[in-house]
């Protein structure tokens, strides 16, 4: 049997951000993986994808394509199962990342590719991955990008939105989501943020 889970890679100014898992949890402790998590029951893995981001690093994707879909044996209680992971590259998002579950990652920091290849990483894919996903990002800053996420993930985008109207804006001021797709053409009232993020130096330090 499969579990499907949605990963994302935030690549920007030639950095990757990753996450070192807990060294208390049980499946695939202590390693450095991609941010990410189940597909709950109804969702597709894109809606898992911003869900996840949001619950996990307090942002919201804004483009992104599908890098690649692999599978790992799963760990712990899924032991007998199968992991299917859709793994996302994002280019571009809304909000800072920060750790906002401690007890699913020690740390989040940004990485080169060659910092990268010093790391006890979860998966032996993602070097030659972390190679292309640069290589696209790449491409996509020369030529620009619109995103690729269809219309249901919009709409969904949009009750949230309205939802968050209701809550108090974050310490900058900015609300939790809003949708730049140009598709939907949503990107007026908050265009300036749709530019390519700045990353900080570092999150959290590496080891």
């Amino acid at each position: 049997m499969e579990v499907n889970v949605a990963a994302g890679l935030l690549c920007c100014q030639g950095r990757l951000l990753l996450g070192k898992r807990s060294a208390r949890r049980k499946a695939y402790p202590g390693v450095w993986d991609v941010p990410g998590g189940h597909v709950e029951i109804g969702e597709t893995a894109e809606q898992a994808l911003v869900r996840e981001l949001r619950e996990e690093m307090g942002v919201t994707p804004t483009t992104w394509r599908e890098l690649a879909v692999l599978r790992v044996p799963a760990m712990a209680d899924e032991r007998r199962h199968t992991l299917r992971m859709t793994l996302f590259l994002l280019t571009q998002w809304h909000g800072e990342p920060r750790n906002l579950q401690p007890d699913e990652h020690d740390a989040l920091a940004w990485f080169t590719l060659e910092e990268t290849s010093r790391l006890l990483l979860a998966h032996a894919d993602y070097p030659i991955l972390f190679r292309e996903a640069l290589e696209l990002a790449q491409e996509v800053a020369g030529r620009g990008s619109v995103s690729t996420h269809p219309e249901s993930v919009c709409r969904k985008a949009e009750r949230e939105e309205r939802t968050n109207a209701k809550r108090p804006s974050e310490p900058d001021g900015r609300r939790c989501f809003r949708c730049f797709c140009r598709e939907c053409q949503r990107s007026t009232r908050l265009g300036a943020l749709a530019g390519a993020p700045r990353p900080p130096p570092s999150i959290e330090p590496p080891p």
